[in-house]
Protein backbone atom coordinates (compact mmCIF):
# COMPACT_ATOMS: atom_id res chain seq x y z
CA UNK A 1 0.00 0.00 0.00
CA UNK A 2 1.22 3.69 -0.58
CA UNK A 3 2.07 4.78 2.81
CA UNK A 4 -0.13 7.58 4.30
CA UNK A 5 3.06 9.78 4.68
CA UNK A 6 4.23 9.63 0.94
CA UNK A 7 4.56 12.50 -1.11
CA UNK A 8 3.18 11.19 -3.63
CA UNK A 9 -0.63 11.46 -2.30
CA UNK A 10 -0.21 15.29 -3.02
CA UNK A 11 0.15 14.87 -6.96
CA UNK A 12 -2.52 12.46 -7.64
CA UNK A 13 -5.22 15.18 -7.83
CA UNK A 14 -7.74 14.53 -10.54
CA UNK A 15 -6.69 16.85 -13.59
CA UNK A 16 -8.46 20.20 -13.68
CA UNK A 17 -9.39 21.13 -10.37
CA UNK A 18 -9.17 23.51 -7.46
CA UNK A 19 -11.52 21.99 -5.05
CA UNK A 20 -10.35 21.25 -1.99
CA UNK A 21 -12.64 18.62 -1.29
CA UNK A 22 -11.41 17.04 -4.40
CA UNK A 23 -7.54 16.48 -3.82
CA UNK A 24 -5.69 13.11 -2.97
CA UNK A 25 -3.76 14.48 -0.25
CA UNK A 26 -6.83 14.76 1.74
CA UNK A 27 -7.02 10.87 2.06
CA UNK A 28 -4.61 9.99 3.88
CA UNK A 29 -6.04 11.61 7.01
CA UNK A 30 -9.57 10.26 6.29
CA UNK A 31 -8.36 6.82 6.15
CA UNK A 32 -6.56 7.13 9.51
CA UNK A 33 -9.93 8.56 11.10
CA UNK A 34 -11.62 5.78 9.86
CA UNK A 35 -9.93 3.42 10.47
CA UNK A 36 -9.58 4.37 14.23
CA UNK A 37 -13.46 5.45 14.53
CA UNK A 38 -14.57 1.54 13.32
CA UNK A 39 -13.02 -0.07 16.19
CA UNK A 40 -14.37 3.15 18.42
CA UNK A 41 -17.66 2.33 17.62
CA UNK A 42 -18.14 5.50 15.84
CA UNK A 43 -18.06 4.99 11.80
CA UNK A 44 -21.33 6.24 9.92
CA UNK A 45 -22.32 6.68 6.44
CA UNK A 46 -20.51 10.90 6.25
CA UNK A 47 -17.36 8.90 5.88
CA UNK A 48 -18.97 7.07 2.96
CA UNK A 49 -19.76 10.60 1.97
CA UNK A 50 -16.07 11.58 2.17
CA UNK A 51 -14.56 8.77 0.07
CA UNK A 52 -17.29 9.62 -2.68
CA UNK A 53 -14.68 11.85 -4.81
CA UNK A 54 -12.27 8.85 -5.28
CA UNK A 55 -15.28 7.14 -7.69
CA UNK A 56 -17.91 9.73 -8.55
CA UNK A 57 -20.01 9.39 -11.07
CA UNK A 58 -18.25 6.52 -12.38
CA UNK A 59 -14.97 8.21 -12.61
CA UNK A 60 -11.69 6.69 -11.38
CA UNK A 61 -8.43 8.70 -10.56
CA UNK A 62 -4.77 7.79 -9.40
CA UNK A 63 -5.98 8.20 -5.94
CA UNK A 64 -8.58 5.55 -6.51
CA UNK A 65 -6.31 2.76 -7.06
CA UNK A 66 -4.50 4.29 -3.73
CA UNK A 67 -7.43 4.80 -1.60
CA UNK A 68 -8.82 0.87 -2.36
CA UNK A 69 -6.00 -1.47 -0.64
CA UNK A 70 -6.22 0.96 2.57
CA UNK A 71 -10.29 0.60 2.93
CA UNK A 72 -9.02 -3.20 2.18
CA UNK A 73 -6.62 -3.17 5.00
CA UNK A 74 -9.34 -1.67 7.02
CA UNK A 75 -11.51 -4.37 6.40
CA UNK A 76 -9.47 -6.71 7.16
CA UNK A 77 -8.98 -5.68 11.07
CA UNK A 78 -12.85 -6.15 11.38
CA UNK A 79 -15.22 -8.86 12.74
CA UNK A 80 -17.28 -10.55 9.20
CA UNK A 81 -20.44 -8.91 10.56
CA UNK A 82 -19.43 -5.28 11.44
CA UNK A 83 -21.85 -3.20 9.39
CA UNK A 84 -18.76 -0.81 8.50
CA UNK A 85 -16.94 -3.63 6.69
CA UNK A 86 -19.63 -4.31 5.00
CA UNK A 87 -20.28 -1.33 3.69
CA UNK A 88 -16.80 -0.50 2.61
CA UNK A 89 -16.23 -3.62 1.34
CA UNK A 90 -19.60 -2.67 -0.98
CA UNK A 91 -17.96 0.83 -1.34
CA UNK A 92 -14.62 -0.99 -2.74
CA UNK A 93 -16.28 -3.49 -4.87
CA UNK A 94 -18.19 -0.37 -6.79
CA UNK A 95 -14.91 1.11 -6.88
CA UNK A 96 -13.10 -2.31 -8.93
CA UNK A 97 -15.85 -2.07 -11.23
CA UNK A 98 -15.70 1.52 -12.16
CA UNK A 99 -11.98 1.36 -12.26
CA UNK A 100 -12.26 -1.89 -14.55
CA UNK A 101 -15.09 0.16 -16.66
CA UNK A 102 -12.33 3.17 -17.04
CA UNK A 103 -9.28 1.18 -17.77
CA UNK A 104 -7.91 3.51 -15.16
CA UNK A 105 -4.16 3.44 -15.50
CA UNK A 106 -1.65 4.72 -12.88
CA UNK A 107 1.67 4.57 -11.34
CA UNK A 108 3.05 1.12 -11.59
CA UNK A 109 3.36 0.51 -7.90
CA UNK A 110 -0.31 1.67 -7.67
CA UNK A 111 -1.12 -1.03 -9.76
CA UNK A 112 0.56 -3.79 -7.95
CA UNK A 113 -0.68 -2.88 -4.67
CA UNK A 114 -4.23 -2.62 -6.10
CA UNK A 115 -4.36 -6.20 -8.12
CA UNK A 116 -3.23 -7.82 -4.73
CA UNK A 117 -5.70 -6.04 -3.03
CA UNK A 118 -8.27 -7.40 -4.81
CA UNK A 119 -8.43 -10.83 -4.10
CA UNK A 120 -8.25 -10.63 -0.35
CA UNK A 121 -11.28 -7.93 -1.17
CA UNK A 122 -13.02 -10.99 -2.48
CA UNK A 123 -12.44 -13.41 0.30
CA UNK A 124 -13.34 -10.85 2.93
CA UNK A 125 -16.55 -10.27 1.39
CA UNK A 126 -17.37 -13.88 0.90
CA UNK A 127 -16.51 -13.69 5.08
CA UNK A 128 -19.28 -11.36 5.42
CA UNK A 129 -21.82 -12.17 3.29
CA UNK A 130 -23.89 -14.46 5.61
CA UNK A 131 -23.64 -11.58 8.30
CA UNK A 132 -25.36 -8.83 5.46
CA UNK A 133 -28.44 -7.32 7.63
CA UNK A 134 -28.72 -3.98 9.08
CA UNK A 135 -29.28 -2.79 12.98
CA UNK A 136 -32.93 -4.59 13.08
CA UNK A 137 -31.72 -7.98 11.40
CA UNK A 138 -32.96 -7.35 7.81
CA UNK A 139 -31.53 -8.13 5.07
CA UNK A 140 -30.58 -5.34 3.34
CA UNK A 141 -27.09 -4.51 1.42
CA UNK A 142 -27.05 -7.97 -0.17
CA UNK A 143 -27.12 -6.72 -3.83
CA UNK A 144 -24.61 -4.27 -3.23
CA UNK A 145 -22.19 -7.12 -1.39
CA UNK A 146 -22.77 -10.06 -4.45
CA UNK A 147 -22.23 -6.47 -6.87
CA UNK A 148 -18.63 -6.24 -5.03
CA UNK A 149 -17.86 -10.13 -4.52
CA UNK A 150 -18.77 -9.95 -8.75
CA UNK A 151 -16.63 -7.36 -9.32
CA UNK A 152 -13.47 -8.77 -7.33
CA UNK A 153 -13.66 -11.51 -9.13
CA UNK A 154 -13.40 -9.95 -12.35
CA UNK A 155 -17.25 -10.27 -13.65
CA UNK A 156 -18.19 -6.32 -13.63
CA UNK A 157 -20.84 -6.26 -16.34
CA UNK A 158 -22.57 -8.34 -13.12
CA UNK A 159 -21.41 -6.16 -10.69
CA UNK A 160 -23.39 -3.24 -12.28
CA UNK A 161 -26.55 -5.05 -12.85
CA UNK A 162 -26.60 -5.97 -9.25
CA UNK A 163 -25.97 -2.65 -8.05
CA UNK A 164 -28.49 -0.68 -10.42
CA UNK A 165 -31.26 -3.92 -8.80
CA UNK A 166 -30.14 -2.11 -5.72
CA UNK A 167 -30.89 1.12 -6.30
CA UNK A 168 -34.02 0.54 -8.49
CA UNK A 169 -32.36 1.74 -12.28
CA UNK A 170 -33.71 -0.64 -14.76
CA UNK A 171 -36.69 0.38 -16.82
CA UNK A 172 -38.19 -1.92 -19.50
CA UNK A 173 -37.16 -1.40 -22.70
CA UNK A 174 -40.95 -1.83 -24.55
CA UNK A 175 -43.04 0.44 -21.84
CA UNK A 176 -39.60 2.26 -19.93
CA UNK A 177 -41.58 1.39 -16.47
CA UNK A 178 -38.98 0.40 -13.67
CA UNK A 179 -38.70 -2.84 -13.33
CA UNK A 180 -40.00 -4.11 -9.64
CA UNK A 181 -37.89 -6.78 -8.05
CA UNK A 182 -40.34 -10.18 -7.65
CA UNK A 183 -42.27 -9.93 -4.70
CA UNK A 184 -41.70 -13.63 -3.54
CA UNK A 185 -40.49 -15.19 -0.09
CA UNK A 186 -37.95 -16.65 -2.65
CA UNK A 187 -36.83 -13.29 -3.47
CA UNK A 188 -33.42 -11.92 -0.94
CA UNK A 189 -34.20 -8.57 -2.13
CA UNK A 190 -37.86 -8.14 -1.52
CA UNK A 191 -39.16 -7.66 2.38
CA UNK A 192 -42.94 -8.08 3.02
CA UNK A 193 -42.83 -4.71 5.00
CA UNK A 194 -42.05 -3.38 1.86
CA UNK A 195 -45.65 -3.31 0.41
CA UNK A 196 -47.06 -1.79 3.68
Amino acid sequence: MLPLDDPLWSELDPKSTDRPYWRASKYPDLLRRLADAIPAGEYNRDYLVELSTMCHQWSTYDSTLAVVPHLIHICHNQPSDNIARIELLSWVGWCVACIHLNRQSGPDRLKLWYDDAVPVARNLIAESLPFVKDSIGEQRNTCDLLGAFAACNGNHGLAFILYELESGGFKCDHCNQFIEPMRSSMNPFWHAEDDR
